[in-house]
């Protein structure tokens, strides 16, 4: 488990019980400190994974059209993050003790009953998915004290799921390792010995992104743990270590993920994929 105390948060997060290990990356929980100043706006740069946050107080989730809205769109509580390729913003103005899941690649759909794919890139109220118990899990979890103890009573909630639930295929665990890995689409689709049309589909059907697109947020995602580590890092070092072409190659995928430039990002205070912002009211 690791537990860290930033500026904003007291947070927790740890591995989930091993039966959902090959479905959830981690949990986590965190409690906002309630004498830090809040952000009245956060730009969230995008990941390849999916996940669950449940938001124990304050308001729902509320999201922005760009740095000029200050009305926003209030989304819901408990919401299921689609996987995404793209930055969103987001109120930050309000923050509420929080419970969350990060889901592996492809995995966020069998809990949800629906392929990952046909949310992606959008926010969706766990409601739409589970009904009334979404509700229930988010009142059970506003009323237990401590945040270990609200990790267990969701990781409860998810393991209840899992008679219900199908795995995943094996084919798209095994292309997102090699994806991962920097491999060609081709290369992974003869390996799969799958028509280069007929993976993309499959691995687009299941995942969210296009096999090309997942390989590149990847890419992009290691830039950013590497900034959040090392935030002093040139960016020569960091485009060369991250395995771009070129400086060029390099900025031109930071401001296609994250809508900004690398030195905006570090102007703005970026650490990891939160990145300060001054939209929204």
């Amino acid at each position: 488990m690791t537990a860290s105390r930033g500026d904003k948060a007291i947070q927790i997060s740890r591995a989930p019980h091993p039966i959902l290990q090959p479905f959830v990356e981690r949990i986590w929980a965190a409690s906002p400190d309630a004498l830090a100043p809040s952000t009245p706006c956060e730009r969230m740069l995008p990941a390849v994974s999916a996940h669950l946050v449940i938001r124990l107080g304050g308001k729902p989730l509320r999201l922005f059209a760009d740095d000029a809205d200050t009305v926003g769109d209030f989304v819901a509580h408990a919401v299921v993050g689609g996987v995404r390729d793209a930055a969103y913003l987001k109120d930050g103005s309000d923050p509420a003790p929080s419970v969350g899941a990060v889901f592996r690649p492809g995995a966020a759909g069998v809990f949800l009953g629906a392929p990952t794919g046909r949310f992606a890139g959008c926010h969706t109220p766990l409601e739409a998915f589970w009904g009334g118990d979404a509700e229930r899990l988010r009142m059970e979890l506003g009323e237990a004290m401590g945040l270990e103890r609200r990790l267990t009573i969701l990781e409860r909630a998810l393991m209840k799921r899992l008679p219900r639930i199908r795995g995943i295929d094996p084919a798209i665990v095994q292309s997102a390792v090699m994806l991962g890995r920097q491999r060609g689409v081709g290369q992974v689709a003869a390996a799969l010995d799958v028509s280069h049309r007929h993976f993309i589909a499959r691995f687009a059907e299941a995942v969210g992104l296009t096999p090309k697109r997942y390989a590149r947020l990847v890419r992009f995602g290691r830039v950013l743990r590497r900034l959040e580590r090392w935030p002093e890092t040139a960016w020569a070092e960091v485009a060369q270590d991250a395995g771009y072409a070129d400086q060029a190659h390099f900025n031109r995928d930071f401001r296609a993920f994250s809508g900004i430039s690398p030195g905006r990002y570090r102007e703005m205070g970026g650490i990891g994929r939160h990145v300060p912002e001054k939209c929204g009211r």
